[in-house]
């Protein structure tokens, strides 16, 4: 009988557990960096050719290492982090599998030159994990990794491999979480050559205020918590300040980046007497806790945790950033003191579990006037095409009507004189002779814009959809967003925005489309781009990425009033779209009450 269990050589092996570690450049980027933190380093260069796709370069003031260590350090399931089984429960290290180097090795060209303290040290080169270079060299202390062509001989991998700006922008983010946890070490970036930050200062307000924008730290809520065993410290974001999509943040455990939408949750919570569903704070969270205390080793990246009592410690970070936003912003005296949860009895180990509340009101502030929608001679709200009229109120529902009842008497019934009504700010009752026809007013008015949008962004050149603004507004971004903003500036010029680069990461708003609504132009233009990321996250086009995101952020909002004439010319423009009936997500936007099921209610 032929052998059908194979063993596998190592080269194989190798480029399997890089499926494992090495998804992508941004994985190859903090695999290193954390391996400098772990030697010790406070000084780390990283320097990005092509979003890391070409060319990555770590180089950093480190222990370093000797011939010996160097030869050991490429090898599977070596690491100077542990030693046996016991030490897994007292982990401080940001890395100790052992597998990183061995993967990295494995799928592209890489160089290390490493150098203990007296200066002496060995260059070694891999080739798709076969050594082609060992050599004595001097040089400083420390280590410099060279990794090229990533996945040059793995093709299947290269593929999956997203645009230069795309994988830049994941090693930034991986960057940015590192430089905020570790603030005692100077990170340096260069992405083709150009400087994106060099980060020196110990203070790390100073450093958040280097790698945000003030408009998403303003008003920062520090924050301290300290039982002996566990500690949270940090800083909340204003509520104000949230955003509806993409909003920064961190969070970290014993300087380990967490990425956990249970513990992102869990923060939410604390905020849920500030904010209105689909905000998102802004918020920098550090947890210490003995090793012992939680499982690092449940995710292949590190980046998930188990906490060994999850209740306890959930629930006090949650009453903890309740109690801090409470006496921060002096509201809801009455709403009850963080409840410290994680104290137990060491004999039955149950927590000593105090009650705790939390109020779900979430605010629905009124919007100011200046926020409401206004349809004034600068709107094209109520502009009329050509062939609009083909399209009035009138004749539209009697079309609807007659469709609906099939025959003469629906059409006898459809030249009844409609009329409209809003309810709660929000949807808009028409009397048709079948019954009752309701619109959502947003979805509405998401349709309309989107389909307009579509069709300038078809365009080959720019219209003239815009209205200068009589004070430019400058707005700076973050160098994630920058890079983001960076893809869409023809198709925002193309919609009406008045786009100039203005130094670095800052851009000036001279003009805005005409249909944008009267709110705050700046932050229109954020909540674009937010929308925009999450868009093309689900991998939809580009162009209705940029429509979609659009129109939903300019649309007349639930809880605005309208007037009559206004609603007319809502319904008239609906009905003059392709597809008055479903927006452009497949929400339905108008409902048909029959009166027959009218009817029916009341039996």
């Amino acid at each position: 009988m032929s052998q059908k269990i194979n063993l596998l050589s190592e080269d194989l092996c190798n480029k399997i557990a890089a499926g494992e570690v090495v998804k992508r450049p941004a994985s190859v980027v903090k695999e290193l960096i954390e391996n400098s933190i772990d030697a010790d380093a406070n000084d780390i260069h990283i320097s990005l050719e092509e979003g890391g796709r070409k060319v990555i370069l770590i180089a950093d003031n480190g222990n370093g290492m000797n011939g010996d260590d160097l030869l050991l350090a490429f090898e599977r399931h070596t690491t100077s982090k542990i030693k046996d089984f016991s030490d897994l429960d007292s982990i401080q290290s940001m890395g100790f599998r052992g597998e990183a180097l061995a993967s990295i090795s494995g799928v592209s060209r890489i160089e290390c030159i490493s150098c203990t303290e007296n200066g002496e040290g060995k260059r070694i080169r891999i080739d798709g994990g076969k050594v082609s270079d060992f050599s004595p060299i001097s040089g400083s202390k420390g280590s410099i990794f060279t990794i090229r062509s990533l996945f040059y001989n793995v093709p299947a991998r290269m593929k999956f491999l997203k645009d230069e700006q795309t994988e830049y922008r994941y090693c930034l983010d991986i960057i940015r979480r590192l430089a905020l946890v570790h603030n005692n070490v100077r990170f340096t970036l260069k992405h083709n050559g150009k400087e994106i930050f060099s980060l020196d200062d110990n203070d790390i307000k100073n450093r958040i205020s280097i790698l945000f924008t003030n408009q998403q730290t303003d008003k920062l809520i520090p924050i301290n918590y300290d039982s002996g065993e566990l500690k949270i410290s940090g800083f909340l974001g204003h509520p104000e300040n949230s955003r509806t999509r993409g909003a920064e943040q961190h969070f970290y455990v014993n300087k380990r980046i967490i990425i956990d939408r249970k513990i992102n949750g869990t923060i939410y919570s604390g905020y849920s007497d500030y904010l209105e569903r689909g905000q998102y704070p802004f918020f920098l969270l550090y947890i210490e806790l003995p090793p012992s205390e939680i499982d690092i080793n449940v995710h292949p990246e590190k980046t998930e945790i188990k906490f060994r009592r999850n209740f306890a410690v959930t629930e006090t970070i949650k009453n903890t950033v309740k109690t801090h936003l409470k006496d921060a912003l002096k509201q809801d005296p009455d709403n009850p003191d963080s409840k410290e949860l994680w104290h137990y009895s060491d004999d039955n180990q149950k927590y000593q579990e105090s009650d705790f509340y939390s109020k779900n009101n979430s605010l629905n502030k009124p919007r100011a006037r200046s926020e409401q929608m206004e349809f004034g001679k600068n709107s094209t709200f109520t502009a009329q095409t050509p062939d609009m009229d083909l399209f009035n109120l009138d004749k539209r529902i009697a079309m609807l009507d007659a469709s609906l009842e099939n025959g003469k008497e629906g059409e006898r019934r459809a030249k009844l004189e409609p009329k409209l009504w809003q309810a709660h700010k929000s949807y808009i009752f028409t009397e048709i002779a079948s019954g009752v026809l309701i619109l959502d007013q947003h979805l509405a008015h998401t349709r309309i814009l989107y389909d307009s949008s579509i069709r300038t962004l078809e365009q080959k050149e720019k219209g003239n959809n815009g209205q200068q603004l009589l004070f430019p507004i400058s707005i700076e971004l973050d160098p994630m967003d920058w890079s983001k903003l960076l893809e869409i500036i023809p198709s925002l010029e193309k919609l009406g925005f008045g786009l100039r680069e203005f130094g670095k990461n800052t851009i000036i708003i001279e003009a805005i489309p005409l249909e944008a609504r009267s709110i705050d132009e700046g932050k229109l233009l954020q909540n674009i781009l937010d929308d925009y990321k999450t868009l093309m996250m689900g991998k939809n086009p580009l162009l209705h990425s940029i429509a979609l995101a659009f129109a939903e952020k300019s649309a007349i909002r639930r809880g605005e009033r309208l007037s009559e004439p206004e609603m007319q010319s809502l319904i008239d423009r609906l009905f003059g779209s392709e597809n008055p009936y479903y927006c452009p997500k497949g929400r339905s936007i108008i409902i048909n009450t029959s009166l027959k099921e009218l009817s029916g209610k009341f039996k």
